[in-house]
């Protein structure tokens, strides 16, 4: 088994190929790209193999060892005939959006558990906001926010610090009948909470 094998069986990255791997003192660079000949649009399910350019996106992943290890990715971009409409493929690993893999955003979670936003960065070597924002991201997934806004007559919004000395405040939206937590945003401006609102829908 070469190197570039070993390294794409250890990560299980499935429908890549390794290019490269690029060892530095702290980090583990590994450049590869998708093979992705075909893929079904998003709009209309027909599936298309016009491949209408490559894109570059670097992900964070799983440290191995003391290094830090970032995929350097080459993915597709589609285009439909069907319904000319262009669209990315999808990894199984990553999110469209994130710049981490979902192995990593687990570990994120699993850290923050012990310790305040600022001190798991300074663990995981990212900045407060990005792991603020994965997490957050994380609950959202693994809550039903439909479902609890539905049951709500009255809505409470609180402010509440998310470490000693009233710092970093988080904004609470909780039921004020059964005193439970229904949401969670970063901040209660006015401009936050009507975003949020508005893309709840009706």
């Amino acid at each position: 088994m070469n190197t570039n094998d070993l390294y794409l069986t250890l990560l299980d990255l499935a429908g890549v190929k390794i290019t490269e791997v690029v060892l530095s003192k702290n980090k583990i660079n590994i450049h590869c790209e998708t093979e992705t000949k075909s893929w079904k649009c998003p709009i209309c399910k027909e599936e298309t193999s016009c491949i209408h350019q490559s894109t570059s996106r670097v992900l964070r992943d799983l440290n191995m060892g003391s290094r830090e290890v970032y995929l350097h990715l080459t993915t597709r971009q589609f285009y439909c005939s069907n319904c000319h409409h262009y669209f990315h493929e999808e990894l199984p690993f990553a999110s469209p959006n994130e710049r981490h893999t979902y192995r990593q955003s687990d570990f994120m979670f699993l850290v923050t558990q012990q310790q305040s936003y600022a001190r798991s960065a300074v663990i995981l070597n990212m900045h407060p906001k990005t792991v603020e924002r994965t997490i957050l991201s994380k609950c959202e997934k693994m809550i039903n926010i439909s479902e609890n806004y539905a049951k709500v007559k009255r809505l409470g919004i609180d402010e509440q610090s998310h470490k000693k000395g009233k710092k970093d405040y988080i904004c609470v939206l909780t039921d004020l009948d059964n005193g439970t937590i229904v949401d969670m945003l970063v901040d209660r401006k006015k401009e936050t909470l009507v975003k949020h609102f508005q893309s709840l829908g009706k």
